[in-house]
């Protein structure tokens, strides 16, 4: 299972200035309009490859100069490790006890005994 991402890709840094005036070639978005990515380095890299696969299947001639694709970005932890981290450490750290338990647990009564017999 992936997350769900919109990849806005331009062909070269020409066409991403004439069609979205920015130098960016390209973005990655949430399926709700957020960054992806945190990491700018990671976002480049996923669009670079993007980019060289739609170039290595000829589709620039067919598309034009920009693309944009719906994706499923795999593995699902890449974007979900910093929500766990920012949003669920502290639920998890809470579940932890501050000490054990000074008792061993009482055995199971088994249906048809009685305990203590």
């Amino acid at each position: 299972m992936g997350s769900r991402a919109v990849a806005v890709v331009c062909g070269t840094p020409e066409a991403a200035r004439e069609w979205f005036g920015t130098a960016a070639t390209g973005i990655v978005y949430t399926r709700t309009g957020r960054r992806f990515f945190a990491d700018a380095g990671m976002q480049e890299a996923l669009l670079s490859r993007l980019r060289e696969a739609i170039a290595s299947a000829g589709l620039w001639d067919e598309l034009g100069e920009w693309a944009v694709l719906d994706c499923e970005i795999l593995p699902w932890s890449l974007k979900a490790e910093e929500l766990i981290k920012s949003h669920y450490a502290a639920v998890g750290t809470s579940g932890s006890p501050p000490f054990s338990c000074s008792r061993a647990p009482r055995a199971p009564v088994l249906a048809g005994t009685t305990s203590g017999t």
